[in-house]
């Protein structure tokens, strides 16, 4: 029951990580059919979608409850227990990979929309300095404040008022700011990985092409 559970947790968050990458490229391919009239729409829901997909890195909480409640680290370092070795090995390996796949998806998310903010705007980058620490603020409202994008629709209020408290409580505002500036570096750095990604599949097919150019006809 408790496997279940998680797994339907797992699921769902994951699947809320996936909304702002559909909705990115479909901005993409909405742009592409000079349709641009209809981009608000999917660019207002990506927006409000967008901090699911950093909420993954806040799930290590749960990581560390299950430390203590588990009492794993303790049950290996004192009793020697090789299975609490294995299960903090294996919780470890989890929750890294539940981490990277958010921010991969972050990533996945915000580069499509920037692509075309660049293609009309060579200063594009400067939306930045707003941006991310917009989405921190939405990781904010959702790990302490306990609201979901669901609630921007329809308790705007409350949204607008929690929102203007975190940024009027100076270390609060502070922190927020700093976790904004670590999700740029984030997705700077996961786009130069993506990119070199890219650039290598297009070496490897472009070399494997060029192999099979180079085969005896009838091979």
């Amino acid at each position: 029951m408790y496997l279940l559970s998680v797994l339907r947790w797992i699921t769902w968050n994951l699947l809320l990580a996936a909304i702002p990458v559909a909705l990115a490229f479909s901005m993409r391919w909405l742009w592409s059919r000079k349709a641009r009239v209809l981009l608000w729409l999917p660019g207002f829901l990506w927006l409000i979608f967008l901090p699911n997909t950093c909420y993954l890195l806040t799930e290590w909480r749960h990581f560390f409850n299950t430390l203590e409640g588990a009492q794993l680290y303790t049950q290996w370092k004192v009793y020697k227990d090789m299975d609490a070795l294995r299960w903090l090995i294996l919780c470890c390996l989890f929750y890294l990979s539940y981490s990277a796949v958010g921010m991969l998806a972050f990533a996945l998310a915000v580069r499509p929309v920037y692509g075309l903010l660049r293609r009309s705007n060579p200063q594009a980058w400067l939306w930045g300095i707003p941006f991310f620490p917009l989405i921190s603020l939405g990781v904010y409202l959702g790990l302490i404040q306990r609201l979901n994008s669901w609630n921007l629709l329809h308790e705007p209020g409350r949204v607008i008022g929690e929102s203007w408290r975190a940024v009027t409580l100076p270390e609060l505002f502070t922190f927020i700011l700093a976790f904004g500036a670590f999700l740029w570096l984030a997705y700077f750095l996961l786009d130069i990985w993506i990119d070199g990604a890219l650039l290598r599949r297009q070496r490897i097919t472009s070399a494997n092409e060029e192999s099979d150019r180079s085969l005896p006809a009838g091979n």
